[in-house]
């Protein structure tokens, strides 16, 4: 499934960016606010499934899979 997954991030984009699971639609699924400046870095980890990985020009780092991954999000 992560072939049909979007994820875009930029320096002129707050919330720091947003993601989109192609399979439920035109429009993002989930919207990434965790971080208060930029998005700079953004990798899948390669031992789990749908989990995330991201640093921010805040300087903080978070492991996490998106709701809308996950399946508990309701579309």
């Amino acid at each position: 499934m992560l072939n049909k997954i979007l994820i875009v991030c930029n320096i002129l984009l707050l919330p720091p960016f947003r993601i989109w699971n192609l399979e439920r639609g035109e429009t993002a699924q989930e919207i990434n606010a965790q971080h208060t400046e930029f998005v700079c870095g953004l990798d899948w980890n390669p031992h789990r499934t749908h989990q995330l990985a991201d640093c921010g020009w805040d300087s903080l780092a978070n492991v996490y899979t998106p709701q809308c991954l996950s399946g508990e999000l309701a579309v």
